[in-house]
């Protein structure tokens, strides 16, 4: 019999659940019913009558008019899986684990394919290593036998990432995305997961792949940033995700100094890195840092004069973190103005 309403049990004060289980499914207009083969027709009208019944007063909140209801529907036809499932999420109430995984188990071996959440959920939260290796087998099970089915799927990425299985959770997320589609979440499970095996560069790759069809998602953007400024990666790479960040933030003033810095020391576009440059200076006219690039664009620019100035700007503000990169300029741009 399908699922009436998981009894949801729609109150929500009066549930009880284990840690971290998952939210009570809504209500459902729609019941089978599976009736037992020995079953006489006057239990037949019986069952039918006091379910019904049942199913009415859970859909009006009335829960525990319910209760005895869904007990003898039990009693009349205790193969029933819909029954055996509210008989569950009563234990629940009653916070009787037993009674729970009793229940549960049964509406599951009746019909696994619409009762595999209740059941194995709950091993998944015990204490028990067997009982997670049987939750992980079951929910297996279900997948493979129902492709298409990606709430399970999402239950059981969940199950591998807590058991530390990531190898496991990956095939899962393939799974996922092959009927729900790659998207962000899927891009964001797939680097925390590269992130938790110290594999940055699979992070790096991951975060590039899913720019590359949402080149405006700002959260992935600052995350590659980080991950660039600890990472040897290419001058190319650092320009690309520096435009992809001023696209959306233009007035940040750090990356408009880095992007600057790296167009001149490719010696692309230094009119632009020029640009860009003085844009900091402006903002914040004595942040050595700043003074030292514009300096050193306006050298490779060949204007010396600038040059001169502002690098001794530059000196005039350095810090023990800036100072050897100023002196350096410095020399090499007073060595010029010798010539």
């Amino acid at each position: 019999m399908r699922r009436l309403s998981y009894i949801v049990l729609l109150i929500a004060g009066v549930l009880w659940v284990p840690t971290n289980a998952q939210e009570p499914q809504q209500a459902v207009t729609s019941t089978t019913i599976t009736l037992m083969d020995s079953i006489t027709p006057e239990q037949e009208q019986q069952f039918l009558y006091y379910f019904y019944e049942a199913e009415r007063w859970i859909n009006l909140s009335e829960i525990e008019k319910a209760r005895p209801l869904v007990e003898f529907c039990n009693y009349l036809n205790p193969k029933d899986a819909t029954v055996n499932s509210l008989m569950g999420d009563y234990a629940r109430v009653d916070k009787d684990m037993n009674k729970m995984l009793y229940y549960y188990k049964k509406a599951f071996e009746l019909e696994s394919s619409e009762y595999w959440k209740e059941y194995n959920t709950l091993l998944l939260k015990l204490n028990n290593k067997k009982a997670h290796t049987a939750a992980l087998k079951n929910l297996n099970r279900v997948a493979k036998e129902n492709p298409k089915n990606d709430n399970v799927r999402k239950v059981l990425y969940d199950a591998y990432m807590n058991q530390k299985m990531y190898k496991e959770a990956l095939v899962v997320l393939n799974q996922l995305d092959s009927i729900i589609g790659y998207g962000e979440e899927s891009a964001f499970e797939r680097v925390k997961i590269h992130m938790v095996q110290d594999d940055e560069k699979q992070a790096i790759a991951e975060i590039e792949r899913y720019l590359d069809t949402d080149p405006n998602n700002f959260d992935f953007i600052r995350y590659l940033l980080e991950l660039y400024s600890h990472t040897d990666q290419p001058a190319e790479k650092r320009i690309k995700i520096y435009e992809l960040y001023l696209r959306i933030d233009g007035q940040n003033l750090a990356i408009l100094n880095n992007l600057a810095w790296e167009l001149c020391l490719m010696g692309r576009d230094l009119e632009r890195a020029e640009q860009l440059s003085r844009k900091t200076i402006l903002a914040d006219p004595r942040n050595p840092i700043y003074l030292d690039t514009y300096a050193w664009i306006m050298y490779n620019l060949g204007d010396l004069t600038s040059a001169q100035f502002y690098i001794e700007r530059a000196m005039d503000n350095m810090t023990r973190e800036t100072k050897n990169d100023i002196i350096t300029h410095y020399k090499a741009i007073r060595r010029k103005c010798k010539k």
